[in-house]
């Protein structure tokens, strides 16, 4: 397989099917040793036991030009433990994204508060990376805070550029993640005192960078042009 959207595909064709499924691991004086159980060996579970044979290959090979991943891969020796081990403790980072995702199609609905809903599509999930994740998950905190107070013009203005911005295909992955950025310190900004905030000239700067990256970005510049004076409004300049 040539990319890991095959893989994810191939898993869940099974995802039903072995519903039941777990992983075990044990560890002490005897080692560390993982096992298959939950569900009684069959075609399927052998079908998913290639799978993670076929996943932690990749994932050795991914190692190769990724040394960030040397770490999770040096632990085993067997290809398919290899997988189990991401699994393991890349979990924490999975339920934050799965976090994410469900605050994207199913937001919870709070009594007498505005919801804060940014859409962000299954597919756009699987290419942002962490560090874009994470902006997003701080720029949804900051305009839930807005709404709280009834700074709702320019918490729906945050809400319309971050989707527009996570779903958009005209920026690169590094345009992207700048332009993140800058919303979300606008985010942070807004929601502090006016007082406590950075200097006017510091803000207007942010402001004016993603000014610049937004009015020339293809469909981003109709969103920009629509939300974009209500942050300016709000921050006075």
């Amino acid at each position: 397989m040539k990319s890991w959207l095959e893989f994810e595909e191939r898993f869940r064709r099974i995802v039903a099917l072995l519903q039941y499924l777990r992983i075990d691991f044990q560890w002490g004086a005897a080692g560390e040793h993982w096992r298959l159980c939950g569900m009684s060996s069959n075609g399927l579970t052998r079908q998913f036991d290639t799978l993670a044979e076929l996943t932690g290959l990749a994932l050795l090979e991914c190692a190769k030009a990724h040394v960030e991943l040397l770490p999770l891969v040096a632990k085993e020796k067997e290809a398919r433990h290899v997988w189990y081990r991401a699994l393991k403790e890349l979990v924490v980072e999975a339920s934050a994204n799965l976090c994410l995702l469900l605050h994207a199609r199913y937001p919870l609905q709070m009594q007498e508060k505005q919801v804060t809903e940014i859409r962000i599509s299954n597919s756009t999930i699987g290419i942002l990376n962490t560090g874009q994740i994470k902006n997003i998950e701080s720029i949804i905190i900051n305009i839930g805070k807005l709404n709280d107070v009834g700074s709702d013009e320019v918490a729906n203005a945050l809400k319309n550029i971050t989707s527009a911005v996570a779903e958009s295909t005209d920026l690169t992955a590094d345009v992207k993640s700048n332009t993140l950025e800058q919303l979300e310190n606008l985010s942070e900004q807004a929601v502090l005192p006016v007082n406590d905030r950075s200097k006017p000239g510091v803000i207007m700067a942010v402001f004016t960078a993603l000014n610049g990256t937004l009015a020339a970005a293809g469909s981003l510049a109709d969103i920009w042009s629509t939300w974009g004076a209500a942050i300016q409004k709000f921050f006075g300049f």
